[in-house]
């Protein structure tokens, strides 16, 4: 975890956070929910292993406080939340994937399946925390659009079917 500087010192003696150095941010995971607009995470990333099991997230606008709010980061939680976070996150989420422009989407074992164009799929897990089982287009263009080329979103519907955002 990031020593604090001195303002955000001033602010964690304020209460606003809580912190134990040898552990990291002590909050909980309703915590984590009111802070933050969306929280996802891939547990597929196509040649990033790094990315996988990770959060990632956005701070709600109206939760930053003097910009302290995003020098506080995810990867501080301790790791008993970091689990529960990811935990919630996997049950309450949105299944999703990010492929390139010639997927087209289909299932393996589908007859339209094609492995050369669908091998570099990053599959993943997205919540909106106050519209649970929505879906933007965060994970596309913070990460694999820009670092694979992917143009397409598809999330999971309520039959079990990935479909087109």
């Amino acid at each position: 975890m990031n020593t604090p500087n001195t303002k955000e010192k001033d602010i964690i003696k304020k209460g606003e956070f809580d912190v134990d150095y040898s552990k990291g941010l002590l909050w909980t995971v309703d915590d984590v929910l009111k802070n933050f607009e969306h929280l996802f995470l891939y547990d597929q990333y196509y040649s990033r292993p790094n990315y996988e099991n990770r959060l990632f997230g956005r701070w709600h606008p109206d939760k930053v406080i003097e910009g302290i709010a995003v020098n506080v980061k995810l990867k501080d939680l301790s790791s008993e939340t970091k689990e529960e976070v990811k935990k919630y996150v996997k049950e309450n989420g949105v299944r999703f994937f990010t492929a390139n422009d010639d997927d087209e989407g289909y299932p393996k074992g589908h007859p339209k399946y094609d492995e050369e164009y669908c091998e570099d799929r990053c599959y993943g897990y997205y919540l909106d925390t106050e519209n649970n089982k929505n879906i933007n287009f965060e994970p596309l263009d913070r990460h694999t659009a820009s670092d694979l080329g992917h143009t397409g979103l598809y999330a999971k519907n309520s039959e079990g079917q990935y479909k087109g955002v």
